[in-house]
C-alpha cells in the first residue's frame, strides 16, 4: 500500500507542478505585457499629435533618461502581437516561452520602426512611479497627451497569476489526493491495531503512517522547483519569470498544508474514532456517503459528455467551413484604438476622418463592408442550421419586424458585391448593376420570395433611412453648430432590388450566420455613403475589411492615408483568417479541458469503485467467504452492491433525459459505465476473495 501511495504522490505532484508552472508563466507574460501605465493622445485637434521623427526621438530620450521601457503594441490577433519598444532586450528572452510553448507569435521591433505601420495613439509605459508619469505628461503636453490608466490590470498579487482554469484543475487533482489518502488509511486498520498493541501513541502512529507521504512530497516538490529553476537559469529567464517560481513555491506550500489538513482530519475519522464502533454499520455509512458522491460525479460526467459532444460537433462544423474562409487569408478588419468620447462633436470629427479613409480605400478597390450583427448567434453555435438562434429574433416583436432593418437584415457595400456577386431577379443582370448612387436613395436587396412584404419593407427601411440621414446627422451637426438638415421623409426613396432566392452571403464573422458562417436570403442594405458617418463607424472592428498582401503591407497602406487625415487611431488591423483560427483553437482548447476533466472524474470514479467494493467486502466478509466456499456466484454474492451501482448510473441518465428532452444515448453510456464497473468489481472481488480465503483458512481474518 505504501508503494502505491508513493507512486501516486509522485505522479500527482509532478503533474500539478508542470501544469502550475505553465499556467502561472503564461499569466506572468500577460502581466509583463499589460500591467503598465497607459498613455493616450488627444485626437480632437490637428495641432496636437504629430508623430514624426523628432517626436519619437524625444520619447526614446525620455526612456533612456528615466531608465524605463516605453512601447506601442500592434495587435494583429490574440496570438500575434508586434511590439515596438525603446528597449528590445526586455522582451527577447521573456518571449521564448509564449512563442515556443503557447503557440504565440510575438515579435519585437525598435520604436523607430513604428513608422512602417503607422503610429497609434496609445503608449505603454513600464512604471508606476507617479513622478515619472507626471513628468512625461508635462513634457508631451503639447501633443495632447493624457493619462488613461495607472494600472492597466492591477498591482502585483498572487491572484493575478492564477485563473479559473487553473483553480478547477487544481481542485480536481487535490480531490484525487484526498481519496488516495482516505483509501490508504482505510487499508491500514490492521497495522494501526498492531501499533496500538505495541504501545504506540496516536501521534507516533500518525508519524509512522505518513512518513512516506511527507518524505515523497517534500523530495518531489524540491526536485520540481529545482528543475524549473534550472530551466530559468539556462534560458536566462530569471528576471522575467522569477515571480512565477515564487508563486509555484507558494502553490506547493498550499498543497503540503492542504494534504496535512486532509491527513490530520482523515486519520482519526478512519482509524482512531472507529474503535469501539460497530464496524459493519460504520462501513455501510461510509459506503452510502461514497455512493452519494459517485452519483453526483456521474451526473457531472454526463453533463460534461453532453458539452463535449456539442463542442466536438461545433469543431467539426468549423473545420468543414474552412474552404469558405480561404478567400479571407489576405483580409484584415480595420480597428480603432480610440477611446470613447463624451462629446458628439469630437465623435463627428473622428467619423468624418473614417469616411475619408474609407472613400480613398474604396476608390482603390481595397475595402468592402458586410455587417452581420443581426445574424449574430444568441448562444453557442448550433450545428443544426435550422435550429440556430440569431440576435434579430430578440429584436422583433411582431412578424412584420422580421422584414425591417432590425430583422433579417445585413449591410453591405459595392465592394462586397464585386467580390460576391448577387444575381438579380427577372433580369439577366447582377444586383450591383441596378444600384442607384443618389444622395436621397437607399438601395435594398430583397429576395424575391419576400415580394409579398414589399409595402412593409419599403416603409420600415424609409423610416430607418430618414432616421440615419436626418435625425442622427442633425444630432452631430447641432453639436458642431452647423445648419440642420431639413429633408422630409417623402423626399427620400427606397430602391428595392429583387434578387433570386437561395443565395448565400458569406459574413466573414465567426460568430454570425450558419455553421459555415453564411446567411441565406437576407434583406441587404447597400451602403453608398448617403447616411450619417456614424453608420460607417459602427463597422469598425468587425465589419470593414481591408484587402492586402499581408499584415505589414496592410498597415503600410493604412498609415499612408491616416497620416494624411491625422487619423492615427485607425492604424490598427486584425487578421480575418486568424479569427477563424482563434475560434478553432478555442474549440480545441475547450475539448482538451473537457477531456482532462472527464479523465480526472473517471479516475475518481475508479478509485471510489475500488473503495466501495473493498468496503462491501469488509462489511460482509464472513458471509462472502462462506458463500464463495459454497460456490455462490459473484452476481449472487454482490447483489446489493450491483443494485446500488445500477441506481447510481441509471438515475442520472434519466435526469439528463428529462431535463434536456434529448440525449437518449445517455442510457447507453450508463450501460457502458455499469459494464466497466462490473468488470472492475469482479476483478477486485476475486483478488480480495483469494486473499480472504487464505486468511480465513489460516485463522488470520480480521
Amino acid at each position: 500500500m505504501k508503494k502505491l501511495l508513493v507512486v501516486v504522490v509522485i505522479s500527482l505532484t509532478i503533474l500539478i507542478n508542470i501544469f502550475s508552472f505553465l499556467s502561472i508563466s503564461k499569466n506572468s507574460i500577460d502581466n509583463m505585457l499589460f500591467d503598465k501605465t497607459v498613455i493616450a493622445f488627444d485626437r480632437s485637434s490637428r495641432d496636437t499629435l504629430k508623430a514624426d521623427e523628432n517626436f519619437l526621438s524625444d520619447i526614446i530620450s525620455f526612456s533612456k533618461e528615466k531608465d524605463i521601457e516605453i512601447s506601442q503594441y500592434s495587435f494583429l490577433s490574440s496570438n500575434k502581437i508586434d511590439i515596438y519598444t525603446t528597449n528590445k532586450q526586455n522582451f527577447q528572452s521573456a518571449l521564448l516561452i509564449p512563442n515556443l510553448i503557447f503557440n504565440k507569435d510575438i515579435r519585437v521591433h525598435s520604436l523607430e520602426d513604428v513608422f512602417s505601420i503607422g503610429f497609434k495613439n496609445l503608449l505603454y509605459i513600464d512604471t508606476k512611479d507617479n513622478n515619472i508619469i507626471n513628468e512625461f505628461l508635462n513634457k508631451f503636453s503639447d501633443h495632447g497627451v493624457y493619462l488613461v490608466s495607472e494600472n492597466y490590470t492591477y498591482s502585483f498579487s498572487t491572484l493575478k497569476y492564477i485563473d479559473s482554469n487553473f483553480l478547477s484543475v487544481f481542485a480536481l487533482l487535490l480531490s484525487v489526493f484526498f481519496l488516495v489518502i482516505l483509501f490508504y488509511y482505510m487499508g491500514s486498520k490492521k497495522n494501526y491495531s498492531i501499533y496500538r498493541l505495541w504501545g504506540y501513541s496516536h501521534g507516533q502512529i500518525y508519524c509512522v503512517f505518513n512518513k512516506a507521504l511527507y518524505k515523497t512530497l517534500f523530495i518531489c516538490t524540491f526536485c520540481c522547483i529545482s528543475t524549473f529553476l534550472g530551466i530559468l537559469i539556462v534560458f536566462n529567464l530569471i528576471d522575467t519569470l522569477l515571480k512565477s517560481l515564487i508563486i509555484l513555491a507558494l502553490v506547493n506550500l498550499a498543497i503540503i498544508l492542504l494534504l496535512s489538513l486532509f491527513s490530520i482530519v482523515l486519520f482519526p475519522i478512519s482509524l482512531i474514532n472507529s474503535q469501539g464502533i460497530d464496524r459493519k454499520n460504520r462501513l455501510l455509512k461510509t459506503r452510502f456517503t461514497i455512493n452519494s458522491v459517485k452519483f453526483c460525479l456521474v451526473l457531472l460526467l454526463m453533463v460534461l459528455f453532453i458539452v463535449f459532444s456539442s463542442q466536438k460537433n461545433a469543431l467539426k462544423s468549423s473545420q468543414d467551413s474552412l474552404s469558405f474562409w480561404e478567400s479571407s487569408k489576405n483580409l484584415f478588419t480595420i480597428n480603432t484604438t480610440a477611446l470613447p468620447y463624451d462629446s458628439l462633436s469630437l465623435e463627428s470629427i473622428d467619423n468624418d476622418k473614417l469616411f475619408k479613409l474609407y472613400s480613398d480605400l474604396n476608390k482603390a478597390n481595397k475595402v468592402f463592408i458586410i455587417q452581420s450583427v443581426n445574424f449574430g448567434h444568441l448562444d453557442s453555435l448550433n450545428t443544426d442550421d435550422d435550429k440556430q438562434s440569431y440576435i434579430y429574433e430578440e429584436n422583433v416583436s411582431k412578424v412584420e419586424d422580421i422584414y425591417s432593418p432590425y430583422g433579417r437584415t445585413l449591410m453591405i457595400d459595392s465592394g462586397y458585391l464585386e467580390r460576391h456577386p448577387i444575381k438579380a431577379f427577372s433580369k439577366n443582370d447582377w444586383a450591383s448593376d441596378m444600384i442607384k448612387y443618389d444622395d436621397n436613395t437607399l438601395n435594398v436587396l430583397v429576395p424575391e420570395k419576400f415580394k409579398s412584404q414589399e409595402a412593409t419593407i419599403e416603409s420600415s427601411f424609409k423610416e430607418w433611412f430618414h432616421f440615419q440621414k436626418v435625425y442622427v446627422s442633425n444630432m452631430y451637426r447641432e453639436s458642431l453648430g452647423h445648419d440642420l438638415i431639413e429633408t422630409p421623409i417623402d423626399d427620400l426613396e427606397v430602391n428595392l432590388i429583387y434578387v433570386e432566392n437561395n443565395q448565400y452571403y458569406f459574413t466573414y464573422n465567426t460568430f454570425a450566420g450558419d455553421s459555415s458562417n453564411r446567411v441565406k436570403d437576407p434583406i441587404s442594405i447597400v451602403y453608398t455613403g448617403n447616411v450619417d458617418n456614424s453608420v460607417l463607424a459602427s463597422t469598425l472592428g468587425a465589419s470593414m475589411f481591408l484587402e492586402s498582401y499581408n499584415e505589414y503591407s496592410a498597415l503600410n497602406e493604412l498609415q499612408n492615408i491616416t497620416y494624411k487625415y491625422d487619423a492615427n487611431e485607425l492604424n490598427s488591423i486584425s487578421s480575418v483568417y486568424d479569427k477563424k483560427g482563434e475560434q478553432l483553437s478555442y474549440l480545441k482548447d475547450s475539448l482538451n479541458k473537457l477531456t482532462f476533466n472527464i479523465s480526472v472524474i473517471s479516475l475518481i470514479l475508479i478509485i471510489l469503485t475500488i473503495v466501495i467494493v473493498w468496503i462491501y467486502y469488509k462489511a460482509y466478509i464472513a458471509n462472502i467467504i462462506i458463500k464463495s466456499l459454497y460456490g455462490y456466484s459473484f452476481m449472487n454474492t454482490y447483489r446489493k452492491l450491483l443494485l446500488s451501482s445500477l441506481f447510481v448510473y441509471t438515475f442520472p441518465a434519466l435526469i439528463i433525459i428529462l431535463v434536456y428532452k434529448s440525449h437518449f444515448y445517455m442510457f447507453f453510456l450508463s450501460v457502458l459505465m455499469l459494464f466497466v464497473e462490473y468488470i472492475m468489481s469482479k476483478t477486485i472481488y476475486e483478488t480480495l476473495l483469494t486473499r480472504g480465503e487464505l486468511e480465513f483458512i489460516k485463522g488470520e481474518l480480521e
